[in-house]
């Protein structure tokens, strides 16, 4: 199977449903058993949309999503950081990320109040 026009949101998808899993993860430490087995069943369910869908993809496409999707967490950590900024400053990160996938060359310089 072939996702060359939705790929990306494909990927992302993915990307959230892994992110998902890794979170029901984490929460289910802190619990009593039966709590545990709630979010074991989320997890299950997490790995079955998962794996439907992984197991459907093409080899480039499995590449494309390794690549993109190594480290999801690392990429909800960089999102966390975003939200709290305003809209000031997330315009500026727009545009430095857009001037980047561009492939225009971008410095950047940290200025102290």
């Amino acid at each position: 199977m072939n996702f060359e026009k939705g790929t990306y949101c494909l990927i992302k998808a993915m990307h959230h449903i892994n992110c998902a899993r890794q979170h029901f993860e984490d929460v289910k430490i802190g619990c009593k058993q039966h709590m545990k087995n709630v979010f074991n069943g989320h997890i299950t369910k997490c790995d079955y949309m998962f794996n439907n869908i992984y197991d459907k993809l093409d080899n480039e496409t499995r590449q494309l999503y390794k690549a993109e999707m190594s480290d999801s967490l690392g990429i909800e950590s960089i999102m966390d950081k975003i939200v709290r900024l305003d809209q000031t400053h997330k315009d500026q990160i727009e545009d430095i990320l857009d001037n980047i996938v561009k492939g225009k060359k971008i410095s950047v310089t940290i200025e102290d109040d």
